[in-house]
């Protein structure tokens, strides 16, 4: 799968969002294999996080992790809308010090 516009540490990735078990964690597919990301969020998003919908997930820093992934963005529509509650605050400090956002 393709990589995600924003430069995150380690790069993103897209994946396919299967569903959400739990408050804090989403099912998803990725390079043809179903996995476990991490939700950085306690919000419901029910009309964001919908089966097949494309988001963008990173790698877990600690291997060991139950969750080996993250779940950043999904993608709606042409753009891209937050899932992580904390990357908001990074995106626009990004976008404030020149980085480019597509």
């Amino acid at each position: 799968m393709s990589e995600v516009f924003f430069p995150f540490d380690p790069p993103a990735r897209t994946a396919t969002f299967l569903n959400r078990p739990t408050r804090f964690t989403a099912d998803i597919e990725i390079d043809g294999h179903r996995s476990t990301a991490h939700i950085n969020s306690s919000g419901q998003m029910q009309e964001l996080l919908t089966p097949g919908r494309t988001v963008a997930v990173t790698a877990a820093s600690n291997p060991d992790r139950k969750t080996p992934w993250n779940l950043k963005l999904v993608r709606v529509g042409s753009g891209w809308c937050s899932i992580d509650s904390m990357l908001p605050n990074r995106l626009v400090r990004a976008w404030l010090t020149g980085h480019h956002l597509e």
